[in-house]
């Protein structure tokens, strides 16, 4: 913590410290809220007001509590998402995902319920029967023009998009189809995983309705997930033109895929591959395809 050019040390003790082994932790943008979370469970630590000449934890207190919410589940965690509206929070892992509604945050101090020592969170399972039979969750997204829908990209080439705002839990709306189904099985690999025809990663356009969807071999398609369409078909466009054009297509293992700025601005889109280099293109439009890339390279 930074304040008049020097450096503060706080010790941040928990009121109920976590029964499981912490991984990682996380810390909001605004600098409020801590996320811890390892394979058993996840916690979210409320920090206290900052207050003072120097706009210090408590006035600047050398010992500083922590409130907890704790949001327990039964399969491995991947990551963490915070909603930007502030009031739901979204764990994911390999087998399924969790949506967890943070209570109302009221009084001087502005906590959840008011201060409270133990804080109750509802959560609800997205999904779980078919996530966890049917598998290998690749990523998670809140939709881009949504704050109450997620969007799951699976293994079978599918991108599931749920209603997490109905009291009775989230409801499945729709499903995209990112390519054909696979089958196969080679080695233990499906064949299309092999040939990289699948998608490994999706990320939303920001102020859209659309995403876009990296294929293993890097191959860019753009999604149109609009909430309003009433048709069953997906609406699928691309691969999308890099320029300047490579004969590997910058590499055929790809593997994530992150969208930076937007809006008004051309976004940014950074491909990331095994062989750990990051390709950076900015989305542009073009007159006869949809979109296009103009591509640049490090390492």
């Amino acid at each position: 913590m930074i304040s008049t050019g020097f450096l503060i040390q706080a010790k941040l003790h928990l009121l109920s410290p976590p029964s499981f082994a912490v991984e990682r932790l996380l810390c909001g943008a605004c600098g409020t809220r801590l996320c811890l979370w390892g394979r058993r469970g996840a916690v979210v630590a409320e920090l206290p007001s900052r207050w003072g000449r120097a706009g210090l934890f408590d006035g600047g207190k050398e010992t500083v509590l922590c409130k907890l919410v704790l949001l327990h589940h039964d399969y491995d965690l991947l990551r963490l998402l915070c909603g930007a509206c502030g009031t739901r929070l979204c764990l994911w892992g390999r087998r399924g995902a969790v949506v967890a509604e943070l209570p109302s945050r009221w009084g001087r101090a502005g906590l959840f319920d008011g201060g409270k020592e133990t804080v109750l969170c509802k959560s609800y399972a997205v999904d779980e029967r078919f996530l966890h039979a049917a598998g290998d969750v690749r990523r998670v997204h809140w939709h881009p023009a949504s704050l109450s829908h997620v969007l799951v990209l699976v293994s079978d080439n599918t991108i599931r998009l749920y209603n997490i705002a109905l009291e009775h839990g989230p409801k499945l709306v729709s499903i995209y189809t990112t390519g054909p189904k696979p089958s196969c099985l080679i080695g233990g690999r499906r064949i299309l995983d092999t040939l990289g025809d699948t998608a490994v990663d999706f990320a939303p356009l920001p102020d859209t309705n659309s995403v876009l969807v990296l294929k293993g071999d890097g191959n860019v398609c753009c999604l149109d997930c609009d909430l309003d369409s009433k048709s069953s078909t997906s609406k699928l466009s691309g691969p999308l033109a890099m320029f300047p054009p490579a004969d590997d297509n910058y590499g055929s293992d790809s593997c994530s895929l992150l969208v930076l700025g937007g809006g008004r601005r051309p976004a940014l889109v950074v491909l990331a591959s095994s062989c750990a280099v990051l390709y950076h293109a900015v989305l542009l439009p073009h007159p006869q395809v949809s979109s296009s890339f103009r591509v640049s390279t490090s390492l």
